[in-house]
């Protein structure tokens, strides 16, 4: 017979991390910004659609469609982050302070609630969302090569 505690953990355990399959791939909206004094990159991704801007200016935006195959995977890097730690983990490396890197934060946000990370370094983000960065860099890498 299982314990009350441990039923409590499980429940806990199975709605901490099935969040997103649950709810869906519809109702989210991931943010990754990253700047420094000369650059500015805004990706943002929503439903089915990827939204590009290097421009703090422009009025305009490159988009791409996400591939159902493409939302699989987003879906399952999203179910593996751990959502209310977002804003506490720690950068790896600190060379955004000195200009020796770019300033980067991610944000998602579900429903009604954001969870936003502090400042890391482009391209060395904290291990915890190091993959969905990844992953959106590449989706990024590709809206550019369209251009």
């Amino acid at each position: 017979m299982i314990s009350k505690i441990g039923k409590v953990l499980f429940l806990l355990f199975f709605l901490n991390f099935s969040l997103f399959s649950q709810e869906g791939l519809d109702d989210y909206i991931i943010e990754y910004r990253t700047l420094t004094r000369g650059m500015f990159k805004r990706i943002v991704v929503k439903e089915k659609i990827f939204i590009y801007h290097s421009s703090r200016n422009s009025k305009t935006a490159d988009s791409l469609e996400i591939k159902d195959e493409l939302r699989a995977r987003l879906a399952k890097l999203l179910e593996d982050l751990p959502l209310k730690g977002i804003p506490y983990l720690k950068a790896p490396s600190d060379k955004r302070l000195a200009d020796g890197a770019a300033h980067a934060k991610l944000k998602i946000s579900l429903k009604k609630q954001a969870y936003e990370s502090s400042g890391f370094d482009h391209g060395n983000p904290p291990e915890e969302i190091r993959d969905l960065v990844e992953f959106i860099l590449n989706i990024s890498g590709s809206v550019q090569k369209k251009q």
